[in-house]
């Protein structure tokens, strides 16, 4: 997880922000950061991806009852099933059966009304893959990656994760012999690239 401050884009003037793989995902971490003033961005999703019609369902503010649904309907009923961490609401017959997003909700009908279980972290999940669909978004898996990309580099190539020595001078020497590798690849090829761009003169 990396906390950055950086005022060079103007997606990221509006200050501190953290950006972290999907592990860190939720409404809970989300909330958790902005009372901090930073910015929660989860750069990758994990595990099954709910239909985004849930990121317009509406909760309150302690994640436990269900408000409203993406058809903008308030349920009758609503209750807490703390054993499966889920809202479950129920809503008038009419309201689902003319509803447009009734084969995504998938709501169960029962004889006088509708049945429908929902967790906040569903809702959560789901703002995430509308998020991850934006211009904003792609900036920051940018910037993560461009983070990540020597680490990942020492790990898969140099394999520093496997140090053959004991001792905190040796362990020291011998990751510095590794950077040392690193820094001298780059630099071969950035010669390299040097003379392919080259301009070649023609002998007339």
């Amino acid at each position: 997880m990396m906390m950055v401050q950086d005022n060079r884009k103007k997606d990221f003037s509006d200050g501190s922000f953290l950006v972290a793989d999907g592990a860190y995902s939720g409404e809970k971490n989300s909330r958790l950061a902005s009372e901090h003033n930073l910015k929660l961005v989860t750069t990758n999703f994990t595990g099954r991806k709910p239909d985004e019609i849930y990121a317009d369902f509406v909760f309150t503010e302690d994640g436990k009852y269900l408000i409203k649904c993406k058809n903008d309907c308030n349920p009758e009923e609503c209750s807490y099933d703390p054993g499966n961490d889920r809202s479950v609401a129920y809503f008038q017959r009419s309201n689902c059966e003319e509803c447009p997003y009734r084969e995504r909700c998938q709501p169960r009908f029962l004889k006088t009304r509708v049945r429908k279980e929902v967790s906040w972290k569903s809702v959560g999940r789901a703002k995430q893959l509308q998020y991850m669909q934006t211009e904003e978004f792609s900036e920051y898996a940018k910037f993560r990656n461009g983070v990540e990309a020597i680490p990942s580099l020492l790990r898969r190539r140099y394999h520093v994760d496997k140090i053959p020595v004991h001792g905190k001078n040796r362990t020291r020497l011998f990751f510095g012999f590794k950077i040392a590798a690193l820094n001298f690849q780059k630099l071969l090829d950035y010669i390299n690239n040097l003379d392919s761009y080259a301009s070649n003169e023609e002998i007339a």
